[in-house]
């Protein structure tokens, strides 16, 4: 017999409607409904014990019920976004996380770089070592940790008010699954801390814009010309690409072989066949920015998040930055633009690197086109 069937029997020896069930129990009409048609996921501890307790069952009663419930097949959880079917340049990535014995990944890197879309595809191409489940959370949205309990199975009234109530429920719901969870936007490590999955056999796959520790760090960057290339055909089409593949070329160059930039300008050309390649890319030249938008996508916008979130310091260091007469910044030059000095300078360089506005390299620290682009429209 099931637990579903073993419940509906207790519960007409009792005389009790589903209704009165509920009062007494504190579980929902809909979640006892369900549980009895074989319709709920395995019942939580929680919700098997205040059952029992409305039940009044004798202790062999209770103890039958409680094995039936631990043997309930376990339904997984799921709510990954689609993937992005033309992801490209990535392979080695995906190959990193799709092959690591780690629990957690960090993916980091600049806005654009297409963060997100590697990490919902290696968790798509990853789903049958998980069969708990898949998890996709934006960290950056309201009680982040009060949604995953709730894609765990806990109803909004069994959610603990206390953050260290949820946290205690969240790690028990974790102990034994092999679930995969996907953090999406982290901004600091308290955040991994509280929300990884950090149990044996479940995968925590976190993007950031910050280099946050992790024993398997990805830094994402830009394309290679080529990726970026296909990238560019799989949207607008190899015919269009192919009929001048020089400008074509030149267009992802000026778009600084960033995955969201390219992408937003096969959008541009898609929504207009009859432009030629040449167009937009004289287009790109003359307004830079603003010629970088189509629909809700958008390069200026996701620069200024990732400077939104930067110390003032840094924030002035970056609109001084426009001022450079070349794309490469020392922490003695940084200093000298802001009228800072050098080791608030060299924290500064270091917070824009961070979050990708800067690249970091043993000669001091660079800006690529879209970036100084960027910071030129705010000098």
């Amino acid at each position: 017999m099931t637990f579903g069937a073993m419940l509906l029997h207790h519960r007409k020896s009792a005389g009790l409607s589903q209704e009165e069930l509920s009062e007494r129990s504190g579980v929902s009409v809909r979640a006892i409904s369900d549980m009895e048609r074989g319709r709920a996921r395995s019942p939580q501890r929680r919700t098997t014990e205040a059952l029992l307790d409305a039940l009044g069952l004798d202790e062999q009663s209770r103890e039958e019920l409680r094995g039936l419930a631990r043997k309930a097949p376990r339904h997984p959880v799921w709510s990954l976004p689609p993937y992005v079917a033309d992801l490209v340049g990535r392979d080695a990535e995906l190959t990193t996380i799709t092959t690591t014995h780690d629990r957690l990944v960090v993916v980091h890197g600049a806005a654009g770089t297409g963060k997100t879309s590697l990490a919902v595809k290696a968790a798509h191409l990853l789903e049958s070592r998980f069969p708990d489940g898949q998890l996709f959370i934006e960290v950056e949205s309201d009680a982040p940790l009060e949604r995953l309990l709730r894609d765990l199975g806990i109803s909004a009234e069994h959610v603990p008010e206390d953050a260290n109530g949820q946290t205690r429920l969240y790690r028990s719901l974790l102990a034994g699954k092999r679930l995969l969870l996907v953090l999406d936007g982290v901004s600091t490590e308290e955040e991994v801390r509280t929300l990884a999955a950090d149990e044996p056999g479940c995968l925590t796959i976190v993007t950031s814009r910050r280099r946050l520790n992790a024993c398997t760090r990805i830094r994402l960057g830009g394309l290679t010309e080529e990726a970026a290339v296909e990238l560019l055909a799989s949207i607008i089409g190899p015919q269009r690409v192919d009929a001048d593949p020089q400008t074509a070329r030149e267009l992802v160059r000026l778009c600084g072989m960033s995955p969201l930039a390219v992408r937003i300008a096969g959008n541009r050309l898609a929504s207009r066949p009859r432009w030629p390649v040449r167009h937009l890319v004289e287009l790109i030249e003359e307004r830079r920015l603003a010629a970088l938008t189509a629909g809700d996508l958008d390069v200026r916008g996701a620069f200024e998040v990732s400077l939104a979130h930067l110390p003032e310091t840094a924030r002035l260091v970056f609109r001084r930055l426009g001022r450079l007469a070349g794309t490469r910044v020392t922490p003695e030059l940084a200093a000298e633009l802001a009228g800072i000095g050098v080791i608030e300078a060299q924290r500064a360089l270091e917070d824009l690197a961070d979050v990708g506005l800067l690249d970091a390299d043993d000669a001091g620290y660079s800006l690529h086109g879209l970036v100084r682009a960027f910071a030129d429209s705010l000098a």
